[in-house]
Order: C-alpha cells, then structure tokens, then sequence
C-alpha cells in the first residue's frame, strides 16, 4: 500500500494530493517562490503604509473638531490589509465623536438631496 511503512503505518511525511493540484505541485508544505516572497512583502509594505496614512488621517479630522483618541495607531498590517487600532477613550469623547459623526453624515445627506 503506498505510503506505508514496513510495519504498516503512514510515514509522516506522506504527501497529500488533491485532485485539482498536479501531481508536482501536491507535496505539503508548499514554500514560496522568490518572486512571490517579493509580491507578499511588497504588498505587506504597502498594508502598513497605508495603515500609517490612515491614522495620520483620522488624527487630523479628529483635531479639526477638538479631539484626539490617544491610543490611535497604525497596528501592522494583518493579511495584506492595513489596520488600525482605534483604542479607549473617555465617554466624553465618545459622546463628542458621535456628534461630530452625526453632523457630518447628515450634512452628506443633505448634500445628496
């Protein structure tokens, strides 16, 4: 039986096929080519940059109404995303946040009508 040993039990190391997948390309793990390490780095760069430029965003509309979230930042890139972290704050904060939020979507609505 392939992939057994003498004894009769499954190496550990037998590859898995998949019917879908060529019979070259069906050994597990599968390593990346050193193109496509460049693609993931590229686009990993490119998740966290554009993580820094959302921030530096946020943080300035936020100034613009008086506000400022202190644990705002960039928090790396998670699966070729950018992501921020958004943190705590007070509940005056909050509260004033979501007026400014409030104002803002209704004024884009009445520019909508």
């Amino acid at each position: 039986m392939p992939g057994l040993s003498p004894t009769g039990l499954a190496h550990a190391h037998t590859p898995r096929t998949f019917p879908h997948v060529s019979r070259e390309d069906s050994t597990m793990p599968y390593e990346l080519t050193h193109a496509e390490r460049l693609r993931y780095k590229r686009s990993q760069d490119a998740a966290y940059r554009a993580g820094e430029e959302a921030v530096t965003n946020l943080q300035a509309a936020l100034s613009l109404a008086g506000l400022t979230l202190p644990s705002l930042c960039n928090d790396g890139p998670v699966g070729c995303r950018g992501l921020v972290r958004l943190g705590g704050c007070s509940t005056a904060v909050a509260n004033r946040l979501a007026e400014v939020i409030a104002a803002g979507a209704h004024a884009l609505q009445g520019e909508h009508l």
